[in-house]
């Protein structure tokens, strides 16, 4: 399964590995409070961030603010999209420090795209504690815990696994994202509307994917529940199929029968003379699904993700 997204830096090994020394068991912290941090001696306060690159990321006026400078070699860092170059950004190595305990690690920083909560951001794998409980709200008598597999590294973010019977794909849980309905990659609708029945209907609407990027999608309805964990889903937002990177490329879908005899909102136009792009398998879950949960941890050691939920 592949990530939607990656960032590519010339990083020697020894700046992502963390340091030898004990990693302490387990730290909780709230979905929606700031991340109390030092970054390079000074103080700050990190969003906290499951949906996107695990690695701290800072805001550019905090960078500005102290004087943290690109890194002489490899200080240049870029982010992609399905395979395609999007965003091009800085790095440099320094140490910061969360809950007393100190990471030797690289902060990332990107002009030109809205910029993330607080000084800056970070998420689970970039958190030095083998499990990192979030708390997304109070705990209820008789929650269920749903476990998933649980992959990813800095780069690509914290990913859960999820296998189906025809068809696997990575599954993104944002807690900082809200979205009206989960998010599938083309790739992935199409096979879930092949084992699902669905079909799609209305007009195109554009959704963020990140950093303030967005792509077509349209909506696709669902003759039985897909279901993943706790939650079944009969309505999902797919990726148009336009080819503008790996997240648009997969099956097409049927339409939901109209009067007219218009044609669909959905113009597929693919290169020739490249190598094909494969297409990629994710699904996006946002925080308007996780608000039917009290917590999501992300267990390193046990490459678990665990969510516990509300009873129904």
């Amino acid at each position: 399964m592949v990530k939607k997204f990656g960032l590519s830096a010339l990083i020697p090994l020894a700046a992502v590995l963390a340091a030898n020394r004990d990693v302490p068991t387990e730290i909780v912290l709230n979905a929606d409070a700031p991340v109390d941090a030092i970054i390079a001696g000074q103080p700050g306060q990190l969003q906290l961030v499951t949906g996107f690159l695990d690695r701290l990321t800072l805001n550019t006026q905090y960078v500005a603010k102290n004087g943290i400078k690109p890194a002489a070699i490899m200080g240049n860092a870029d982010v992609n999209f399905g395979g395609r170059r999007e965003i091009k950004g800085k790095n440099r190595p320094l140490r910061y420090t969360i809950r007393g305990i100190d990471e030797e690690g690289r902060a990332f920083w990107f002009a030109d795209v809205p910029q993330p909560r607080f000084d800056g951001s970070v998420g689970p794998f970039a958190i030095p504690f083998d499990v990192v409980k979030i708390q997304l709200s109070p705990s209820l008598p008789a929650e269920l815990e749903h476990s998933m597999i649980y992959f990813g590294n800095l780069n690509n973010g914290s990913n859960a696994g999820h296998i189906d019977p025809t068809f696997r794909t990575t599954v993104n849980f944002s807690i900082e994202k809200r979205m009206r309905y989960p998010l599938a990659s083309a790739a992935t609708g199409a096979a879930i509307a092949a084992a699902y029945g669905g079909t799609l209907s209305g007009e195109s609407w554009d959704e963020e994917i990140a950093f303030g990027i967005k792509r077509p999608v349209r909506l696709l309805t669902l003759e039985k529940p897909f279901i993943i964990g706790a939650f079944r889903f009969t309505q999902i937002a797919v990726r148009v199929r336009n080819g503008v990177d790996a997240g648009a490329l997969g099956e097409a879908i049927a339409e939901q029968a109209v009067d007219d005899d218009s044609d669909p909102a959905e113009i597929i136009v693919m290169g020739k003379g490249k190598k094909a792009k494969q297409p990629i398998f994710t699904f996006d879950i946002g925080r308007d699904v996780l608000d039917a949960c009290s917590s999501i941890t992300f267990d390193k050691a046990a490459k678990q993700m665990r969510l516990s939920c509300h009873p129904a």
